[in-house]
């Protein structure tokens, strides 16, 4: 199946791109498509790439950069990076003082890993204890890092389940408390 063309500026458009009209867009965009599967074509445009780039470009990106070179318009692959903030809430599971908590984890996901790593540093006024149904569990397959020592170099306080619960948390709670 070819490309589908809408319009054209002058003549037609090259292979893959198609004018899209939109009243609320000042000039008409050119729209690239995907018009064909053929791997062949695909390692043809890999091949023929010949920028320099941080990684290598995905079929799509490719295809671009041929085609806007092609029409002579302007295009720089990853030319900048932004930072970007994603707002969230959290709840610890157990408030045992005016600002002290006890996340329990049996399971500690990467996304649970993020989390805490992003609530620590965001909240360093509130103490946040964890509590791991074993802390000797790696943080993932094949890695030498545990779920305690995950927590130890990131400055969190930490205590396995089966070795008891750490009754400090509480008397240093309320010594905070005190204090306040």
């Amino acid at each position: 199946m070819g490309p589908i063309i809408l319009g054209t500026v002058s003549g037609a458009l090259p292979l893959g791109l198609k004018m899209v009209k939109n009243p609320r867009w000042p000039i008409p965009a050119l729209i690239l498509l995907i018009t064909s599967t053929n791997k062949n074509e695909k390692k043809k445009l890999m091949a023929k790439s010949r920028y320099k780039v941080k990684r290598k470009l995905s079929t799509l990106e490719a295809r671009f950069r041929k085609e806007t070179e092609a029409l002579g318009l302007p295009s720089e692959f990853e030319a900048e990076t932004f930072e970007y903030v994603i707002t969230s809430q959290y709840t610890p599971d157990h408030k045992i003082g005016p600002k002290a908590f006890v996340e329990t984890k049996g399971f500690f996901s990467k996304d649970d890993r993020k989390k805490i790593r992003a609530f620590v540093e965001q909240h360093p006024d509130i103490k946040l204890y964890l509590l791991f149904g074993n802390a000797e569990n790696k943080i993932r397959k094949g890695s030498k890092t545990t779920y305690g020592a995950w927590a130890t170099k990131r400055g969190i306080e930490w205590a396995d389940i089966r070795k008891g619960i750490p009754l400090k948390w509480w008397a240093k709670s309320r010594k905070a408390k005190q204090a306040a």
